[in-house]
């Protein structure tokens, strides 16, 4: 079992890619794809237009979410 972050981000500028952290919320699952879905909670509240999600794990960057969710 690992630890993956949500982690979500207002942006500083419209369409940018960058931004402030919002939310950071810690999923525990054995891979990648359940943490991805466990991550489906959180993406079906975010505004696309205003903020970005990332899906990070042990080692690193794993997931990036700029436009859209789409199981919304």
């Amino acid at each position: 079992m690992g630890t993956y972050y949500f982690k979500q981000y207002r942006r500083t500028k419209p369409g940018g890619t960058t931004g402030e952290l919002v939310l950071r919320e810690p999923i525990e699952a054995e891979g990648l794809a359940p943490a991805e879905r466990a991550a489906g909670k959180y993406l079906t509240a975010i505004d696309f237009k205003t903020d970005f999600a990332i899906l990070e794990g042990e080692t690193g960057f794993v997931s990036c979410w700029l436009t859209g969710y789409e199981h919304a």
